[in-house]
């Protein structure tokens, strides 16, 4: 049987609402084109969008090994790059340089020390960040 994780508290749960925080995906606005509910380097689960900004989706994560919350940075220029069924990206303006460039414009805004993992799958880049202290 597989496993039901809330997007929101990112907790085992039985259905939705989410019996242990209340969430309704039902009721939340969608994000476009966002990744929920899937486990990226084999062991980070995302969970709902936080932001989506020109550059990147953010998503609350899961680190299903280390067991601890984490903040997944998804590379995904808005404009160059359409989601595939399966969860790849395409890309609709390929030009490598230009990818670059705007990928080192994700990580330069990244404090260095709280990113915990980077990777490429699904055709783009993650960048996987200890949350902010509370």
């Amino acid at each position: 049987m597989e496993r039901l994780y809330c997007v929101n508290c990112l907790r085992q749960t039985p259905a939705y609402p989410c019996p242990l925080c209340g969430y309704d995906p039902g009721s939340a606005p969608a994000v476009g084109q966002a990744l929920e509910q899937s486990i990226l380097h084999g062991r980070y689960l995302t969970g709902r969008p936080l932001e989506k900004n020109s550059l990147e989706i953010l998503y609350k994560g899961l680190d299903l090994v280390g067991n601890r919350p984490v903040v997944i940075h998804e590379f995904f220029p808005a404009g160059q790059a359409e989601r595939e069924e399966d969860g790849t990206l395409h890309w609709t303006t390929p030009a490598p340089a230009e990818k670059n460039a705007l990928l080192a414009q994700v990580r330069q805004r990244l404090p260095q020390e709280r990113i915990a993992d980077s990777f490429p799958e699904n055709g783009t880049v993650y960048m996987v960040c200890q949350p902010d202290p509370p």
